[in-house]
């Protein structure tokens, strides 16, 4: 699957988009809401910057996505960096993902789970050969 990004719809749906969410939700039809409900990936996903670049846009179709937000967090989708980041908006707390996947298929793990580490419980029986002591030349 592909990253969905209001770029790729056609011009005449971006338009419709911009005309309806200019519209106060009050004043919605049912219709033109389940038509922004159907579409809200498109919406509310950007990307923030490929792995080639700083920034949100790129000239190389190979290009992959180095980081990103959204409120779906995109996981079996091709087209993201191994260690990619991912924030999903709608979410509190800690909100960050890592692609711990590959450019085909990407898979999101919560960036604080990585970070979690257990104290290691086998003591160290490493010991050091190097002298103590240090002679000083002044008096």
């Amino acid at each position: 699957m592909k990253f969905e990004l209001i770029g790729d719809l056609p011009k005449s749906v971006q338009d419709r988009l911009a005309t309806l969410e200019a519209k106060d939700s009050g004043k919605r039809t049912t219709q033109e809401s389940a038509f922004l409900t159907a579409l809200d990936p498109y919406i509310n996903n950007k990307v923030i910057r490929y792995s080639s670049s700083n920034n949100a846009t790129t000239t190389d179709l190979n290009d992959l996505i180095f980081e990103a937000e959204g409120n779906t967090v995109p996981t079996g989708y091709a087209g993201f960096k191994h260690g990619a980041l991912f924030r999903k908006l709608d979410k509190t707390g800690m909100n960050i993902y890592i692609n711990v996947g590959d450019a085909t298929t990407a898979s999101w793990t919560l960036f604080g789970q990585i970070m979690s580490a257990s104290p290691s419980v086998s003591p160290s029986v490493s010991v050091s050969d190097s002298p103590r002591l240090s002679v000083s030349a002044s008096p």
